[in-house]
């Protein structure tokens, strides 16, 4: 699995490379990710981030499943640049549990998203109106099956249990718009460990 941390922190160094991890760090400047007059730059910047590291991979974003955290204003403009380059954005979370609809969020359904944060309702109402969604109590999105996920609730949210539960349900991308992710670090190094010495 790759990881890209995407962060407006600028006490740390640009670049980092883990010598048993394939992928690298990246803590990005404002001007990369992030603006305080433009909200919406730091969630349209985590996508196209990725978005550019794909096409370098001859890869791209559209019709990969993306499993994003949170439901503030960064997690609903991920969700507006993901449909935008075709993929499909399947999760969003609030402090309760999370939601997942199987057939992928559009325009319409951020609207209705925006509506019920903007009601203080919970998510869970959602899944009243479109019948494929279904809401999880006092759980995260990182055992859904995905390719890509974008942890934007709250910083330091990845843990060693949903790191485990990223690398099983086969995501190869993860992209944090919050803060540091160690524990997916750890993981990953242990299955290194661990593959290196049954060759």
């Amino acid at each position: 699995m790759s990881v890209f941390i995407m962060e407006r922190d600028l006490s740390v160094p640009l670049s980092y490379s883990c010598p048993t991890h394939a992928g690298k760090f990246y803590r990005a400047r404002v001007f990369w990710s992030g603006s305080s007059l433009r909200t919406e730059a730091t969630g349209y910047g985590l996508v196209f981030f990725v978005q550019r590291k794909l096409a370098g991979m001859n890869k791209e974003i559209k019709g990969l499943r993306c499993a994003v955290s949170g439901s503030g204003k960064i997690t609903m403009h991920v969700l507006e640049k993901l449909i935008g380059y075709g993929a499909l954005p399947i999760t969003v979370s609030d402090s309760k549990g999370y939601l997942v609809d199987e057939d992928g969020f559009d325009y319409m359904k951020i609207c209705f998203l925006r509506d019920i944060k903007a009601q203080q309702r919970s998510l869970r109402d959602y899944s009243k109106t479109y019948a494929r969604s279904k809401y999880y109590d006092e759980a995260k999105p990182w055992s859904e099956r995905g390719d890509v996920a974008f942890p934007c609730g709250y910083q330091n949210e990845i843990d060693q249990s949903d790191a485990i539960n990223l690398v099983n349900s086969g995501y190869r991308i993860l992209v944090q718009g919050s803060a540091t992710i160690q524990k997916i670090v750890e993981v990953q190094e242990r299955r290194s460990q661990k593959s290196l010495k049954l060759e």
